[in-house]
């Protein structure tokens, strides 16, 4: 069995810790005496009882629900798939959990009997002002819910499609497709509302990703973390030995919530360890980390991050990449590395002088003396933002099949042009690119000194074609 957490879930953000659990894995195979559920009572009933409950065959339709179930209070239940589809639950605002699992009860879910990470198998669940997988109102925080497989989907009118109601929620993902979401503005508009994936409206939430392809959405709340008014801790890792971080895919979206986070009204606490994970905002929250920016941000070993912004009191990289499409000025505070700030810089590729906009041109930063950068994207085919360390890096650019690598050193407070040219370059932008190169790091005279001296032409020649260029006054 998985190990057993403690239920409160964030007993103060101090205490809040970004390690990667530990945990083992055990799945409880079907005895040949436990009999196939074949219907919505016999589903019901054998959850109720708790131990392992297997499908045998299709029951309910996304038309034609099953009644909202139940674990029982205080059992322990394995539910096996076993590539079959399950739909329950209720469409009614005011309704309870669609499948409810109490705070003193264990939910493990499989595709499939013995696979960990399988997307065979469907559960659907729908909840009101339940979750869809999870806690009912008024009942504090939902009961342990592990996913191991299959393609899991929870919805809810206003509590956590999976997690929690108007509480918290223990959420542990190993393994298949996963998918919740709770309200958006067109069902809901004014309602606080709980996360896809985490707490319930005013719930914190812990959150553990590794070997699954997950989604989460929500309108207030955060797409995965916590709920309106929760705070959420959400952990991306890996087990595998070889490692295999490609097999994480992890993507939250929020309105006015984060993303990967807390909600509108609360704190985030993520560290990302491996995947591929997107954090994205639609309104006026952020894509990952907080809306007040209390909270912290981690990525580090095999993480690949993409976020519309961060938010937190601090972001640090510790490897993997970190992308920021919008821009440098959508983190908040400046990531560092090692205790550095890393530095943001604007990269423009030209062609003989002139910014090139083609569709197929690539960046790609090199590690060089174990200097890595970390990216955002490219933005209209000739530019991109970068986050780099204080020190020489190496970029390599592709154009039209031919690739050249630059050298370049990242320098001062704000967003640095510099510019990666192709082609032969007149004297004039010879002296403007060497000029925009250096003039963050000295005073215009000094830049205008050294550039004649390495040109070998008078500081008149270089001050000539600096005014003409516009650099000058």
């Amino acid at each position: 069995m998985i190990r057993t957490e403690s239920r409160s879930v964030l007993a103060g953000l101090a205490g809040l810790a970004l390690a990667l659990p530990l945990v083992v894995v055990v799945v409880p195979g079907a005895s040949a005496a436990d009999a196939a559920v074949t219907t919505c009572g016999e589903l019901s009933t054998a959850l109720q009882a708790g131990g392992s409950v297997v499908l045998g065959a299709d029951i309910g339709t996304i038309s034609a629900l099953c009644p909202p179930v139940a674990v029982g209070a205080g059992k322990s239940v394995v539910l096996d798939l076993a590539d079959h589809a399950v739909y329950v639950g209720t469409l009614d605002p005011s309704g309870g959990a669609g499948l409810l699992v109490p705070s003193s009860s264990r939910l493990e879910i499989v595709g499939v009997t013995g696979a960990t990470d399988d997307q065979s198998g469907t559960l659907a669940a729908f909840g009101g002002a339940g979750a869809g997988i999870g806690a009912e109102p008024g009942t504090g925080d939902a009961g342990y819910i592990g996913i191991r497989g299959g393609s899991i989907h929870g919805s809810s009118a206003t509590g956590a499609g999976i997690g929690g109601s108007d509480a918290g929620a223990l959420i542990q993902i190993f393994g298949g497709r996963v998918d919740g979401r709770a309200p958006d503005r067109a069902f809901h508009p004014a309602a606080d509302s709980g996360a896809g994936i985490g707490g319930g409206r005013a719930g914190d939430s812990s959150v553990d990703i590794s070997n699954a392809v997950v989604r989460g959405e929500s309108w207030s709340g955060a797409g995965i973390g916590g709920g309106s008014e929760g705070n959420g801790v959400v952990t991306t890792w890996t087990y595998d030995r070889p490692l295999r971080s490609d097999r994480i895919d992890v993507e939250g979206v929020s309105e006015r919530g984060a993303g990967i986070g807390g909600g509108e009204r609360g704190v985030g606490s993520v560290h990302f360890n491996a995947g591929s994970v997107v954090g994205r905002s639609t309104g006026p929250g952020v894509g990952i980390g907080d809306p007040s920016g209390t909270g912290t941000v981690g990525i580090g070993n095999w993480a690949h991050v993409s976020a519309t912004s961060i938010r937190s009191s601090r972001t640090s990289v510790l490897g993997g990449s970190l992308l920021l499409p919008d821009g440098v000025a959508s983190a908040t505070p400046r990531p560092i590395d090692n205790y550095r700030q890393l530095v943001p810089v604007h990269l423009i590729v030209r062609r003989n002088g002139v910014p090139v906009n083609e569709p197929g041109l690539t960046i790609e930063l090199l590690e060089v003396g174990g200097a890595p950068g970390y990216f955002s994207t490219v933005v209209d085919g000739n530019f991109a933002y970068a986050w780099l360390r204080p020190t020489r890096t190496s970029v390599a650019v592709e154009l039209d099949g031919e690739r050249k690598v630059f050298s370049v050193i990242a320098n001062g407070d704000q967003a640095t042009p510099v510019y990666l040219d192709f082609g032969r370059l007149t004297l004039e932008q010879r002296i403007v690119t060497r000029y925009l190169d250096l003039v963050h790091r000295m005073s215009s005279d000094a830049a205008i000194q050294r550039i004649a001296d390495e040109l070998r032409v008078s500081t008149t020649t270089v001050r000539f074609w600096l005014r003409r260029a516009g650099e000058l006054g």
